[in-house]
């Protein structure tokens, strides 16, 4: 059973019916790109602006999500990425994510005001603490490159896992006329637990999504209306990613 129906009352009950949700959210499965982003590559950092193209969604909320695949190449070669006591299918990522695109006005003062980390303390009652040293710096280094911010979006990163409860954080990011997020400037707002399994980049947990978007908006992935999982009474209308041309092996080692 997919995260989302498994858990959908406590992620959208109260606020969006399961019969409207097909209505108002587009909804993806992007396992198949998730599984191309962990073996198809070693990089241990991501230049998501060099690296990826936009990562703009195809409608104002969406709702994607992943299993997380067992393996991940390395320079080394291919290595377990999850225990190997955790049966494949065991844990997955979901991604709530909503963009809003900005008026002239209102892009123009986004780099004068920065409000993004107190909008993401707003929305999860973190405590906002101002601006560090390193993001205002990053601030006037965007200013000076000319860069629009045409949009802003976030994202509800959701994990579930055998023995582990439901953990989400809320990601928010400026992105640019090309639909490129400006990742210096992202605001995080994540619990402790979430960000120890993240090993301190909380960003990295939206690059399997960055790529996932990248492909389908570059036209080396589509969707398709994605088959009903077994033993789930009310279906929500899944779509899934289909890669033109995978990279993923067969076989993976133990």
């Amino acid at each position: 059973m997919r995260l989302l129906e498994q858990h959908y009352d406590s992620l959208f009950g109260e606020s969006l019916p399961r019969a409207e949700f097909g209505k108002t959210v587009l909804c993806a499965d992007i396992t198949a790109a998730a599984t191309d982003f962990f073996m198809s590559n070693v990089h241990d950092h991501w230049d998501v602006r060099q690296q990826l193209g936009s990562v703009l969604a195809a409608a104002p909320v969406s709702w994607y999500e992943m299993v997380v695949p067992t393996h991940l190449r390395t320079e080394t070669g291919v290595q377990r990425l999850l225990p190997a006591d955790l049966a494949p299918n065991q844990v997955r990522f979901g991604y709530h994510w909503t963009q809003t695109a900005l008026t002239p006005a209102l892009a123009a003062c986004v780099l004068a005001e920065d409000p993004l980390p107190a909008l993401v303390a707003v929305f999860t009652g973190a405590v906002f603490t101002g601006p560090s040293a390193e993001r205002k710096q990053a601030l006037d280094q965007w200013r000076r490159s000319g860069v629009a911010v045409t949009t802003v979006a976030y994202c509800n990163f959701v994990t579930t896992s055998p023995g582990n409860p439901l953990t989400s954080g809320l990601f928010g990011l400026y992105l640019d006329r090309n639909g490129q997020p400006l990742p210096e400037l992202m605001a995080a707002a994540v619990p402790p637990f979430l960000a120890v399994v993240l090993g301190g980049q909380s960003f990295s947990a939206l690059y399997p999504l960055f790529y996932a978007l990248s492909a389908l908006n570059t036209g080396q992935a589509y969707l398709q209306v994605a088959p009903t999982a077994p033993g789930v009474s009310q279906p929500l209308p899944f779509t899934e990613l289909v890669l033109r041309t995978p990279h993923v092996p067969v076989t993976y080692p133990n």
